[in-house]
């Protein structure tokens, strides 16, 4: 039996060991499998500039290779301090040799500690006028370790030296890294004197735009929201957006300090988590990480989060670092990276203007026109610093500038302005999600959010506004959006725009939500003789009352709601042989009303039997083909719409005349009413295709 149980045991271990050799020689090929993978990476991206091969990366191609610079440009370095420290093992090992060949006599000995000593005084010297120099580049022009070029073709530069790698953000556009500032100082010294080169621009530091402030609490309404989105009106644009099945997803890069991922502003109940973590990066380190220590990225992404719609998803994007700083490059870079992946951008950064010369900013504004020309808005901020200097990249003209106001509608003392700032939106004496924290409150209630105050938090507002804007029609240009934008501002200071507040402080209730407007309604009970809706308004001023009616006449009679608000709910229960029309009112004396069920007459609706009749004339024919070829030559003809405005349709004959269901008025809708008028004149073409009778009848 023993010996049994011992075979066993043998046996056992045997076993053990062949599989550790086997799973260790598959580590093996996998560690070296990957190692030559991103060998051949590496050869099959380097290009030929001058005598050296430079490890190069497309961002307007392949943007998911820009993490891999850093891998490389880390095992290289790893690479040449091996040699390093093996040349040294080396050196030391025959000086050892040659000093056990030599007999060292006591004169010998003195001589050596008089050479030691003085070499002392040398090393300590050359160390400290070492120390000084590396604290005199410490935050000079070349510390960023980047310079942009400008050329139209990066081939063609013959000077470059020392460089560890070039990253394509632009048709024309290089930016260049390097190992040492000493390296790049030297760098931009040569390349200027290429004449492959067109120009060759500096790095610039960006910073945070906040001020600390130390204020009290103030009592927000429904504690968890910035007074911010009241103040604005992005709380009733959000409950409009919220009930917008048709609303598009929209991602709004925020390239700032990182974010606090699971901070539970960035979750709903229900619904998928509102940040979109699969674009995020970190541009700072080249990894995945996106951690925020700082706090301002959490604050700033944070805004958008209580501000928007569920539709609305944030990508947070780190180009500063744990102390809210970081370069201009950076920033291009990432940019690029994520142009064809974002709608909307928000920079809560920037440097002052003065910093800049003509030079650079001319070459940035070619950058920054390549997004305006996308329909991709960049939010910006003005600057903190109280004085007439719209930072940049606010200051472009193909950017949108925001400014802050304090919660009485003032200019905040600290608030930069110029004839280039556009917008002015709340700024202080915010509360914002605590970056060190999950939860708004700790379990004995203790408020777990900061008070701030910058330009930086006044961004993200007028963001939020572009975002859900923007989702009702991703199609909207970069002036579409900023006019929509100019309609819905309170006009402060002297009239018109101005230095102060741009074109005002946004405030969609002055226009969007200046009366109630009906964002749902819903049948949700229908019998053989009675009807039950629920009805949802919201608006700028408190809806007091609500009423309906059969016809879309204002009714006399109203119900009262006991307290009001500018967010209300009605449910209604009445007959069904009848049209029903709601109405609600605020407390102005502003009406809305709005159809929401069309009686049933013989099985059928009005509005169904006049689905496609686009000119209303009560029969569906080739009439109403002409309104859609005409509306579809309008939409794609801005002069035709001049010299023909009457052609456009309303909201409601598109909805009338989109019989493909698709959200647009095209070739198939006109081919539906085609083959309609055709069912009418043949019954065999009628009996081939009954789905057509949709413009009859459901």
């Amino acid at each position: 039996m023993k010996t049994i149980l011992t075979k066993l045991i043998v046996i056992t271990i045997t076993i053990s060991i062949i599989l550790s050799l086997i799973s260790g020689i598959i580590i093996s090929i996998n560690i070296v499998a990957k190692q030559n993978k991103e060998q051949k990476w590496a050869e099959s991206n380097k290009i030929k500039i001058g005598n050296e091969e430079i490890l190069y990366v497309d961002l307007t191609t392949k943007t998911e290779n820009y993490n891999k610079i850093n891998n490389q440009n880390n095992e290289t370095e790893n690479q040449n301090n091996s040699k390093k420290t093996e040349a040294v093992n080396i050196e030391n090992q025959k000086t050892s040799e040659i000093e056990k060949e030599r007999k060292i006599t006591k004169e010998d000995i003195e001589y050596k500690k008089e050479e030691i000593n003085n070499n002392k005084e040398i090393k300590t010297t050359e160390q400290k006028n070492v120390e000084t120099e590396k604290e005199q580049h410490k935050d000079s022009e070349f510390s960023t370790k980047k310079i942009l070029v400008k050329s139209s073709n990066i081939d063609k530069i013959n000077s470059a030296k020392n460089i560890e790698s070039i990253v394509k953000i632009s048709e024309d556009m290089y930016s260049i890294h390097y190992s040492s500032q000493e390296s790049t100082e030297l760098g931009y010294n040569e390349l200027t004197k290429d004449k492959a080169i067109e120009s060759v621009v500096k790095d610039y530091k960006v910073s945070a735009l906040e001020n600390d402030i130390d204020i009290e609490a103030l009592n927000v309404p429904e504690n968890k929201q910035a007074w911010g989105i009241f103040d604005t009106g992005l709380v009733n644009l959000k409950a409009k957006n919220e009930n917008n099945k048709n609303a598009s997803q929209i991602k709004v890069a925020v390239l700032d300090s990182g974010v606090r991922a699971t901070h539970e502003v960035f979750k709903n109940i229900d619904t998928a988590d509102r940040l979109d973590l699969a674009n995020a990066y970190n541009y700072v380190e080249k990894n995945t990480d996106i951690e925020d220590t700082y706090g301002h990225g959490t604050m700033v992404s944070g805004i958008i989060a209580e501000g928007t719609s569920n539709n609305v998803k944030i990508v947070p994007i780190k180009t500063l670092n744990n102390e809210g700083n970081g370069t201009f490059i950076t920033v291009l870079e990432a940019m690029a990276s994520i142009s064809n992946k974002v709608d909307v951008i928000n920079l809560s950064l920037g440097m002052s203007e003065k910093e800049i010369n003509e030079t650079t900013k001319t070459y940035c504004e070619e950058f920054f026109k390549a997004f305006y020309d996308l329909g991709i808005p960049v939010v910006c901020a003005s600057g903190n610093k109280g004085e007439e200097d719209i930072y940049y990249p606010a200051s472009s003209k193909y950017t949108i500038a925001v400014g802050a106001t304090t919660i009485n509608k003032e200019i905040a003392s600290f608030s930069n302005y110029g004839n280039s700032l556009d917008f002015v939106a709340p700024g202080e004496a915010l509360i914002l999600p605590y970056p060190t924290t999950d939860t708004y409150y700790t379990e004995e209630g203790s408020v777990h959010r900061v008070n701030n105050k910058g330009t930086s938090f006044a961004t993200p507002f007028v963001t939020s506004a572009i975002a859900m804007i923007k989702s009702e029609n991703k199609q909207y240009t970069f002036e579409q959006i900023k006019n929509n934008l100019i309609e819905n501002t309170e006009d402060l200071g002297v009239q018109g725009k101005d230095k102060y507040y741009g074109y005002g402080l946004l405030n969609l209730n002055t226009n969007m939500f200046n009366k109630p407007v009906i964002v749902s309604s819903e049948v949700v009970d229908i019998d053989e003789q009675s009807i039950s809706i629920t009805m949802n308004a919201v608006c700028g001023n408190k809806i007091t009352n609500w009423s309906y009616s059969n016809t879309d006449t204002k009714p006399n009679e109203w119900r009262a709601y006991k307290n009001g608000s500018t967010n209300v709910f009605a449910k209604l229960t009445t007959l069904n042989n009848k049209d029903c029309y709601i109405w609600f009112k605020d407390e102005k004396g502003n009406v809305t009303g709005q159809k929401v069920y069309t009686a049933k007459i013989n099985n059928k609706t009005e509005t169904d039997s006049m689905y496609g009749d686009i000119n209303l004339n009560k029969i569906i024919d080739s009439g109403d083909i002409l309104k859609l070829q005409r509306h579809i030559a309008v939409e794609q003809n801005k002069s035709l719409l001049q010299s023909h405005s009457n052609w456009m349709l309303t909201p409601e004959l598109i909805k009338m005349g989109d019989l493909n269901r698709n959200n647009k008025i095209d070739i198939g809708d006109i081919l539906k009413i085609r083959r309609y008028i055709t069912t009418q004149q043949s019954e065999k073409i009628k009996e081939k295709h009954p789905d057509w009778a949709i413009l009859i009848s459901k």
